[in-house]
């Protein structure tokens, strides 16, 4: 249980090597977190499309990240990880 972790659409607990890792940098931007090592505020999503689109959408993660997000970096982030799907 100790490596476990919620994604935030979904609210589902997964081990988190099978979740995506979103981290907040100092300057309040949302990046992907490959190797998920980088320091900052972390949040989680399933590798899914469903909570990939529901995961990105600035209210959640403004909830997740206790900050303003600017809709243009949600945009940004939910390109990326459908790309990659």
């Amino acid at each position: 249980m100790k490596n476990t972790r919620m994604c935030i659409a979904c609210r589902i607990k997964l081990d988190k090597l099978k979740l995506i890792k979103l981290v907040k940098n100092k300057n309040n931007v949302i990046e992907i977190d490959k190797d998920k090592i980088k320091p900052g505020r972390g949040a989680y999503l399933c590798n899914n499309a469903q909570c990939i689109s529901k995961g990105t959408e600035s209210i959640c993660l403004q909830k997740a990240f206790k900050c303003k997000i600017d809709d243009e970096n949600c945009k940004t982030i939910r390109n990326e990880l459908v790309r990659n799907l």
